[in-house]
């Protein structure tokens, strides 16, 4: 049954929504026991819930005027899913969910325009609208409170005012990268100079190109063994770096909370990094993450630094013993040969000595002898 009044006012006005409803679909007044006829419906009061009908406004710009943007709403121009139909843009009363939910199935604009801006860095210029990676569209910002729209048509992959593509160096894009256990935007580093690009986070992991990739924060982006040592082999090639393969975060935040890096290239030696502990610097904040160093290598990727620093101990101890060994042998020939020279040395001086004192005795001995024997001859006849 059709009632007389030809406009959605005339039919809700007075005590009027008590007993009728307007029906958007067909554009009359129906009593409310012909709600299951009518497939897009207004409802509602004009002096306490709404001043005016919604459903008549045509354009965006007034649905959401000052004097109805506190009841009603923009529902975009966007394809219904279900009937593969395109449904043009419509000003609906918010406060009937369940016919927003069966006619919207777009996220609806409330108290701005958001589904207007086509790219994040306009959009997050407007407070109450932010960006949806996922959708790769704006979205309004206060939905998470609402029972609209239906959760297939929220953005479920979160919303950021970050607009990675929009950052140019690696400063910026980390300075925005957000928290370090979900980051939003990451650097990806392209050649060894440093030239890169600013992606979403999903999106670095997955790009091929990106030879390197920040996720520790703008203080990481001039350490070049943090972001030229991709893996163990690249990492220590490169003097002054190491590859940490394994490390424990010890700060007290718990454990969901803490970074998922496990494995990086640092600055350090054979005693391991030179700091332990990831400062990561994203919005001007700086958060500590101390660790400590399970496993590392240096010098070689093929075993870890503790079984390396064994053999080389090993092998220093033992070649340490070789010439310790070496130069005793040689100490003790020297010595033995020394004591040997003096002997001989020694017999040669006793010799000599007794031939000049038997030479001196036989020299003293053939001059008495030869007196003697002058007194013995008969001089006179």
């Amino acid at each position: 049954m059709v009632t007389k009044q030809t406009s959605c006012e005339e039919c809700l006005v007075g005590q009027g929504f008590k007993t009728q409803f307007w029906c958007v679909t067909n554009q009359q007044c129906m009593p409310l026991s012909d709600k299951d006829k009518c497939s897009n419906r207004e409802l509602h009061d004009l002096i306490l819930n709404a001043t005016k009908c919604c459903s008549p406004i045509t354009t965006e710009n007034q649905c959401l005027a000052m004097d109805s943007v506190s009841f009603c709403l923009w529902c975009p121009t966007h394809d219904n899913p279900d009937t593969k139909t395109e449904v043009q843009g419509q000003c609906m009363y918010s406060g009937d969910y369940i016919n927003i939910n069966n006619n919207c199935k777009t996220n609806p604009d409330i108290t701005s325009k958001c589904s207007v801006y086509s790219d994040c860095a306009t959009c997050s210029e407007d407070v109450v609208c932010a960006w949806c990676p996922s959708m790769g569209r704006c979205v309004t910002a206060i939905l998470d409170d609402m029972e609209y729209p239906n959760d297939q048509y929220k953005c479920m992959g979160g919303r950021t005012k970050v607009c990675c593509d929009s950052y140019r160096d690696c400063a910026t894009c980390s300075y925005n990268a957000g928290q370090i256990t979900t980051p939003i935007c990451t650097w990806c580093q392209t050649t060894p100079q440093g030239d890169g690009k600013c992606l979403t986070h999903e999106k670095a992991i997955a790009d091929v190109t990106c030879t390197a990739i920040n996720e520790l924060g703008k203080g990481y982006c001039n350490d070049k063994c943090y972001l030229n040592g991709k893996d163990c082999k690249s990492c220590i090639s490169q003097s002054g770096c190491i590859w940490l393969d394994e490390i424990k975060y010890t700060s007290d935040v718990q454990e969901d909370l803490q970074p998922k890096i496990k494995r990086f290239c640092a600055v350090g030696g054979s005693k391991g990094p030179k700091n332990s502990e990831i400062s990561y610097d994203a919005q001007g904040m700086v958060m500590p993450y101390p660790f400590t160093v399970i496993n590392y290598n240096y010098m070689t990727c093929g075993m870890h630094a503790k079984a390396l620093n064994t053999m080389i101990i090993s092998i220093i101890c033992s070649v340490a013993a070789v010439i310790l060994i070496t130069y005793v042998s040689i100490f003790a020939y020297k010595r033995v040969k020394y004591n040997k020279l003096l002997r001989e040395a020694a017999k040669r001086q006793i010799t000599d000595d007794d031939k000049k004192l038997l030479q001196q005795k036989q020299e003293e001995f053939d001059i008495e002898d030869f007196m003697i024997t002058i007194q013995a001859i008969p001089w006179s006849d």
